[in-house]
């Protein structure tokens, strides 16, 4: 299969960190920091057995703190959000939402989940990142829709760091502008209300160095970033082959503004 995302987690029972590997086989994978397998869990049998719920393409998953529930986000199969025990990764009953559809006729409907997290901004809630829908949806855990706010184009996840200046601030990876034009791949910065603080650039600044589709990106404790780019299709012959990177970009330390 193709590993695609993959997420930390301290579980304070059991006094260790583990892995959760989203891969796009249909499989959901837990590890220990070492890469000893916990469990894996394939789903590959519900092209025969839940056919409305296939294919399943996992990109992304997030345990909900204080429960055993890991949220997967389907977002390269049918854009469901699904529920496993974090334990034994048995799928749980009646817990799936979401599904394709324009957010129009459905807010809770969705096109590409690319990525799911918990949002330290509004404590006990899910934030979705609906790439196609170019927004984000926050939601309960049950599915309940809560709100949803338009993003930066192509949204492909969102991560939250507490800054000293800014307060509580998300970085949000944009793929490109759309899909049959992906020139301007860039990165936002939000603030606790998801108003627009930055833009870096990231094609137009590093574009000639293959860094052109942002992917992923995660904050660092010190506000610092770490940002991976997919290997797409170039952006021109101007910028060359874009490439599968990673990147790091140092924080301003400008007051009362956050500059990258």
């Amino acid at each position: 299969g193709t590993p695609h995302g993959l997420r930390i987690e301290h579980d304070k029972s059991a006094g260790q960190s583990f892995l959760y590997h989203a891969n796009n086989d249909a499989t959901v994978i837990k590890t220990t920091l070492d890469g000893e397998v916990i469990w894996t869990a394939n789903f590959s049998h519900w092209q025969s057995t839940r056919k409305e719920l296939w294919p399943f393409k996992p990109t992304d998953a997030v345990v909900l703190p204080g429960t055993d529930l890991l949220m997967v986000a389907d977002g390269y199969g049918s854009s469901y959000i699904h529920a496993l025990d974090k334990y034994t990764g048995m799928y749980m009953e009646g817990r799936s939402f979401g599904g394709q559809g324009k957010n129009s006729s459905n807010p809770v409907k969705l096109n590409t989940p690319h990525g799911i997290n918990v949002d330290p901004r509004h404590p006990g809630l899910l934030v979705i990142s609906d790439r196609s829908n170019n927004r984000f949806v926050r939601t309960m855990a049950n599915g309940t829709y809560v709100d949803s706010t338009p993003s930066i184009s192509l949204p492909c996840n969102v991560d939250v760091h507490e800054d000293a200046y800014a307060g509580q601030v998300a970085i949000v990876p944009s793929l490109g502008a759309t899909y049959s034009n992906l020139n301007n791949g860039s990165v936002a910065i939000y603030d606790q209300g998801n108003h627009l603080l930055s833009v870096i650039e990231v094609a137009r600044l590093i574009g000639h160095l293959g860094h052109q589709h942002p992917h992923d990106a995660i904050f660092l404790p010190n506000g610092d970033f770490i940002l991976c780019c997919w290997a797409g299709p170039s952006n021109g012959p101007e910028q060359g082959p874009a490439k599968g990177t990673i990147s790091y970009w140092r924080r301003h330390r400008e007051r009362s503004i956050l500059q990258i």
